[in-house]
C-alpha cells in the first residue's frame, strides 16, 4: 500500500498565500527612497538577472532566487548596518528566516537544501548584484542617499567574486 505524501491542497494554499505575502515586505525602510521597492520586486529583478546571466539555471536555482527573502514575511528586511555593528543579531536573524523557509515555505527549504556551492554563489551574486543595479536606478532619479549603498555593495560584491 502507498501512502500520499505529496502536500494537501489546504497546505498548498498555506504556503501560496505566504510566499505572496512575503512579497510585500517593503524594503528600504530605514533610508530614503524615491523609487521604493518590495521583496517581490527585488526578487523578480534577481531572477531576469539569473536568467540572463547564467547559461543553463536549475529549477531548484531559480525557485532559490525567486523566493530567497520568503523569510522576510515573518523577520523583516533588517538593514544591513544594524546586522554589521550586531554580528548576534544577524545569526539570530538568519536561523529565524532558516525556520520560517522551513516551517512555511517548504518547496523553497527544499529547492534552498538541494543548491550545490556553485549555485549559491550564483544566487549570492544575483543578490548582490540586484542591490547594485537598484542603487543604480535610485542615482539616475537624483537619490544621492543610495551613493554610499552602492559603494558598499559593489565592494561586496568584489570580495565575494
Amino acid at each position: 500500500m502507498s501512502v500520499d505524501t505529496s502536500p494537501s491542497d489546504r497546505d498548498r494554499f498555506g504556503e501560496i498565500m505566504r510566499l505572496r505575502a512575503s512579497g510585500h515586505v517593503r524594503r528600504w525602510h530605514t533610508r530614503p527612497t524615491l523609487l521604493g521597492q518590495d521583496v517581490a520586486a527585488h526578487c523578480a529583478q534577481a531572477l531576469t538577472l539569473l536568467l540572463l546571466l547564467h547559461p543553463d539555471p536549475r529549477m531548484d536555482l531559480i525557485r532559490a532566487v525567486l523566493w530567497h527573502d520568503s523569510g522576510e514575511r515573518v523577520c523583516g528586511d533588517a538593514p544591513s548596518p544594524g546586522l554589521e555593528r550586531f554580528k548576534n543579531l544577524r545569526i539570530v536573524l538568519k536561523q529565524a528566516e532558516l525556520d520560517v523557509a522551513r516551517d512555511d515555505h517548504p518547496t523553497y527549504h527544499a529547492a534552498h537544501e538541494n543548491l550545490s556551492l556553485i549555485d549559491r554563489q550564483w544566487l549570492r551574486a544575483v543578490d548582490l548584484l540586484e542591490l547594485i543595479v537598484y542603487c543604480g536606478d535610485e542615482l539616475l532619479v537624483g537619490n544621492q542617499h543610495f551613493r554610499v549603498v552602492l559603494d558598499r555593495a559593489v565592494a561586496w560584491f568584489r570580495l565575494e567574486a
